[in-house]
């Protein structure tokens, strides 16, 4: 009995939710106007349609990965976003993200020792949860 009351509430809040979600879209396709206009209308320009959604986004951002070292081979450490210049077409570009990455001790955090652990599924026992493996 109880399980069928929490069914229906939750049927009933998804309905709720259903119909607060839909109904400015309902409204909107409803308005019409009434009377013809015998001027042909233009598009307003978003800033000037309070009603209306528009998104408009332009993004031009390159991600360049550089690796910078001395005559040696060794890689310089204390680059800073000042050490780089830009350019495209011969007009200098603004450097909106720069980050040092120390790809030595990535690679010492990787062990390659040998093959990754592997687990015999055979061996577990059943219904064991996967975040118990």
């Amino acid at each position: 009995m109880l399980a069928g009351k929490v069914r229906l509430l939750s049927l009933s809040a998804c309905a709720l939710l259903l119909a607060v979600c839909l109904a400015p879209s309902l409204t909107a396709g409803q308005q019409t106007n009434s009377a013809p206009s015998a001027q042909t209308s233009t598009p307003t320009p978003p800033s000037q349609n309070p009603g209306g959604f528009v998104i408009r986004s332009q993004v031009n951002m390159v991600l360049v990965d550089v690796r910078v070292t001395d005559k040696s081979g060794r890689p310089i450490t204390d680059l800073k976003r000042e050490d780089f210049k830009i350019s495209e077409d011969g007009a200098p570009q603004s450097i909106t993200s720069f980050s040092l990455e120390n790809i030595e001790r990535l690679e010492t955090a990787v062990d390659k020792s040998g093959p990754p652990p592997t687990i015999d599924l055979a061996k577990l026992p059943p219904n064991v949860p996967p975040e118990q493996v």
